[in-house]
């Protein structure tokens, strides 16, 4: 599961950089094509990026946390399983999975939705898209290989335009565009650069298919009144590429704007740098991995291939809980003074299994700040870490709570 957290914040940073490089350099440009192979390879890339196994970018912040042992002062120490308690990032990952929960329902609501219109409409063929005739007070819509469309009140002109405008997202699979990013939506709902990356793709394949009837030789006057003629009277799907969809000032600019920029071609350089940025965020270090024999001091990872072990057990680090809650003592001067708190030490596992550089990150009384950096001091060696074949250091955070039995309470 620390895998997939540690996914979601290097695809989110990715994410991130490659839209603002587009959100400056390229929205204004009319090379829509150009614009919307970057953005589909921005969303690829930043998805698969973090399984290059390149290190995270917050290792310099967080690290790997071991479940939690208690230890009372009048009772032997137990750990978590025996005194569990609810962590912030336990709560942070129900939120989270909830929201995925209400995304997917939603998605899986209006894809229903979406086919019920369908299945509800006359069909016929025309070439390799069908055409769906809807009663429906919606705004001419396509999806897949297929045209949605009410005919009322539509004169043959209108009609035939609505028909090459959506013959457009057909052709050009940009349906699928929309259900890729709307997937990357489900998981990183609480990314806003996806929504963005929605936002703007969408308005592409407007401006394509846009660009295509007028191409045609369709008076563009005309044209954008029977746009805004669908924007006032007809609602819009929004898993498909709809007729009236995005009817803001820029559309109407980028269907008059023809002249090309001699630059802007050049500024899809710009995914270099992006990418360079990238990957001095995840502290890519190939030439560390490819040609030492052990890694160099300064690079922790706080997630690896094979995760240290203490012990032969498994990478949970039950045994070396054990081990703490066998050997910690509550300070008797601690609670007699009353003294209780939960503890985090932080330590390395390096690439040769020792425990080294702990220290105290969040401390409550250097009674129990030293009694917790002294257990953990004490640890045996472990089998190290791997990544891509090779020990590593690995970074962890290990919290010890101290609790007063009821007596010292009362």
């Amino acid at each position: 599961m620390n895998h997939y957290f540690t996914w979601l914040i290097e695809s989110g940073i990715s994410l991130a950089i490659f839209y603002l490089a587009y959100r400056f350099f390229l929205n204004r440009e009319n090379l829509f094509q150009s614009n919307r192979s970057y953005l589909l390879f921005a969303l690829f890339l930043s998805t698969v990026l973090p399984f290059l196994n390149i290190p995270s970018p917050v290792n310099l912040h967080y690290s790997h946390y071991l479940a939690e042992v208690v230890v009372t002062s009048n009772a032997m120490p137990v750990s978590t399983e025996a005194a569990k308690q609810v962590s912030v990032l336990e709560i942070l990952s129900y939120i989270y999975f909830l929201g995925v929960v209400i995304m997917t329902g939603t998605f899986l609501y209006r894809l229903i939705q979406l086919f019920r219109i369908i299945r509800n409409s006359q069909m016929e063929r025309k070439g390799k898209i069908r055409l769906a005739k809807t009663k429906l007070n919606h705004a001419p819509f396509s999806f897949l290989h297929m045209i949605v469309y009410n005919e009322e009140n539509l004169s043959k002109e209108e009609k035939d335009k609505i028909m090459e405008h959506e013959a457009v997202h057909v052709k050009q699979l940009h349906t699928l565009d929309i259900l890729l990013v709307e997937i990357i939506a489900i998981l990183q709902w609480f990314n806003p650069f996806v929504w963005l990356y929605k936002t703007s793709l969408k308005e592409l394949h407007e401006y394509l298919a846009d660009r295509e009837v007028i191409r045609k030789g369709t008076n563009i006057p005309v044209y954008q009144q029977l746009l805004l003629n669908f924007q006032l009277r007809r609602q819009y799907i929004t898993l498909a590429n709809n007729f009236n969809y995005s009817l803001t000032k820029k559309r109407f600019i980028m269907m008059t704007k023809t002249r090309k920029n001699p630059l802007a071609s050049a500024r899809f350089l710009l995914i270099l740098p992006a990418l360079i940025a990238i990957i001095s965020l995840t502290k890519l270090n190939a030439a560390g991995n490819l040609n030492t024999q052990s890694p160099p001091p300064e690079e922790i990872f706080i997630e690896v291939e094979k995760m240290p072990k203490f012990g032969q057990e498994d990478e949970e680090g039950l045994a070396f809980r054990k081990y703490i809650a066998e050997n910690l003592k509550y300070p008797a001067e601690a609670a007699k003074k009353g003294i209780e708190g939960r503890v985090f030490v932080q330590f390395i596992v390096d690439y040769q299994g020792k425990v080294k550089d702990t220290k105290v990150i969040r401390g409550v009384h250097e009674l129990l700040d030293a009694e917790a950096l002294r257990v953990v001091e004490t640890s045996p060696d472990w089998i190290p870490g791997t990544q891509r074949g090779k020990a590593v250091n690995v970074q962890y955070v290990f919290p010890i709570s101290f609790v007063l039995g009821k007596d010292k309470k009362e």
